[in-house]
């Protein structure tokens, strides 16, 4: 009789029911579901920081370039960036014979002399929120010896100098263009 009682038992135990392998599944796609998430995050978060990295390189190198109290002209600096090989590697993209900068979203990035020469502007366009927020907070509360920053508008809104994070915050919103423009 034991014979036959520990043959059933292990004839049970033998297979994994329908209800196991759902449940399995389940907890695999949650598992799954969180690490996609977290690398999403991990990498957006990287975008950003890269691109408040291009932004104040592109800064560093237009300076550097026009030091000394040459003007920056009326139009766009990419070209004058290109001839001197200063476009920051990772933002070059070529088209034919035109040289653009972009973020690492993809995003395209103006830089452009103002019409009396003393200062330029960067423009990242179409900006999500967050990127938005990232970068612009890296200039709130600073008045512009600081930061050589004039101006910031953020989708067509000129933001009080020096800027506050609330501001800031307040201003930034999906799909806005960003508007920096230093002295």
């Amino acid at each position: 009789m034991t014979t036959v009682v520990s043959w059933r038992w292990r004839r049970r135990r033998r297979g994994v029911s329908l209800m196991d392998f759902l449940l399995y599944l389940t907890l695999a796609a949650v598992v799954v579901a969180g690490a996609v998430l977290a690398y999403n995050n991990v990498d957006n978060r990287q975008k950003r920081l890269e691109t408040a990295q291009l932004v104040n390189e592109i800064y560093a190198v237009v300076a550097d370039l026009h030091r000394g109290g040459a003007s920056y002209g009326t139009a766009s600096l990419v070209a004058t960036l290109e001839a001197a090989k200063m476009v920051p590697h990772k933002a070059r993209r070529v088209s034919g014979k035109t040289v653009t900068i972009e973020t690492p979203f993809g995003k395209s990035v103006t830089v452009e002399g103002s019409d009396g020469g003393d200062t330029f502007t960067i423009t990242v366009e179409d900006m999500s929120e967050a990127n938005c927020i990232d970068l612009v907070t890296n200039y709130a509360d600073l008045d512009e010896d600081e930061s050589s920053l004039s101006s910031i508008e953020i989708g067509g809104t000129d933001l009080p100098m020096p800027a506050t994070v609330a501001a800031i915050a307040t201003a930034c919103d999906d799909d806005d263009d960003v508007e920096l423009v230093f002295r």
